[in-house]
């Protein structure tokens, strides 16, 4: 959970490939997720299409929307702000 806060919250960089090796992920592998993570950050990855509105009959949410809801419901889980 610690590398996926990290990752979408803009905190990543060396501090995800770090995490990600400390697990013991290959380090191209760690790389890639580094990379995956900054196009999230730089808005490079966004398309929208109406399929979750549709689905759940409501507005989506952004990821980071979502952990700030969970880290106030549980922080021990998640980590202190």
């Amino acid at each position: 959970m610690t590398v996926l806060l990290l990752g979408a919250t803009g905190n990543g960089g060396p501090h995800v490939v770090r995490a990600l090796l400390g697990r013991g992920m290959a380090p191209w592998e760690a790389q890639q997720f580094e990379e995956m993570y900054q196009l999230f950050r730089d808005a490079k990855s966004e398309f929208v299409t109406g399929d979750v509105e549709r689905v759940l009959s409501r507005s989506p949410r952004t990821v980071e929307d979502y952990l700030r809801e969970r880290r106030a419901e549980s922080p021990a889980l998640i980590g202190a702000a």
